[in-house]
């Protein structure tokens, strides 16, 4: 599955980004490895937006946030 099919067709991706294969989604930073997304979700104890870094620098290919509706890359 692509990015673009994952986010439907209402989502604002690149062409490029929206190509990007996509191998696994969690809501987990710790289970973040390169093709998974990475769904930020505000939790009870942590607001997984804060983790948005942590997943990145683990090769996350996008980050979803309820905060204000944005993904990346955009």
């Amino acid at each position: 599955m692509t990015l673009a099919k994952l986010l439907g067709p209402d989502a604002s991706v690149s062409e490029v980004a929206g190509a990007l294969p996509v191998v696994g989604l969690t809501a987990d930073s710790r289970g973040v490895k390169p093709g998974v997304v990475f769904a930020a979700l505000p939790g009870t104890g942590v607001d997984g937006a804060k983790s948005i870094g942590q997943a990145l620098a683990r090769g996350v290919i996008a980050a979803i946030s309820g905060q204000g509706d944005k993904a990346w890359p955009g």
